[in-house]
C-alpha cells in the first residue's frame, strides 16, 4: 500500500522530488497506481483494518 501511495503522489505531482521507500526498492514497477491496483488493493482497504 505504501508503494502504491508513493506512486499515486508521484503521478499527481510529477515535479516534486520522488520519495524512495527502501524496503520495496526495486519493486516500483510492480506497485504502480493505476485502475487495476485501485480496484484490487486500494478499494475497500479500510475494511481490512483490525479494530479493537
Amino acid at each position: 500500500m505504501i508503494a502504491i501511495a508513493i506512486d499515486a503522489r508521484t503521478q499527481r505531482y510529477p515535479n516534486e522530488e520522488h520519495y524512495h521507500y527502501k524496503p520495496l526498492a526495486g519493486f516500483e514497477a510492480e506497485n504502480n497506481f493505476n485502475e487495476e491496483t485501485r480496484e484490487q488493493v486500494v478499494k475497500n482497504y479500510n475494511l481490512l483494518d483490525l479494530h479493537i
